[in-house]
């Protein structure tokens, strides 16, 4: 999963990825949501990079992180579903009908 050298980027394709069950692989700045989903969930693999890092180090690091995957086929990610529960389509709906739940509430209550 290709990613971006902008830390407030997040990839939408990721939770569709995490829902395919395949193995993984982001490269990410080590500040995006990306590697903080992947992290709590255990659904793929990121290298991480900073302003800092190399472009060597970075392919390195990629290279190994890629050719360890692939001494691993096939497997399934050993993914957290429990820690995916919060970005399911479930819970999304969910809190956006709470929020306008709150919204209706708060407006009749100004009404009265």
């Amino acid at each position: 999963m290709p990613g971006s050298d902008d830390p407030a980027y997040t990839a939408s394709k990721l939770y569709p990825y995490i829902l395919a069950r395949r193995p993984l692989l982001a490269v990410f700045d080590e500040r995006s949501s990306v590697v903080r989903v992947l992290g709590e969930t255990r659904a793929g693999e990121a290298v991480v990079f900073t302003e800092a890092t190399s472009e060597a180090d970075l392919r390195a690091r990629t290279g190994a992180t890629w050719t360890g995957l692939l001494d691993r086929l096939p497997f399934v990610p050993d993914t957290d579903w429990a820690a995916f529960e919060p970005y399911t389509a479930r819970e999304m709906t969910r809190q956006q009908a709470r929020f306008f739940d709150e919204t209706v509430a708060r407006a009749n209550a100004a009404r009265a």
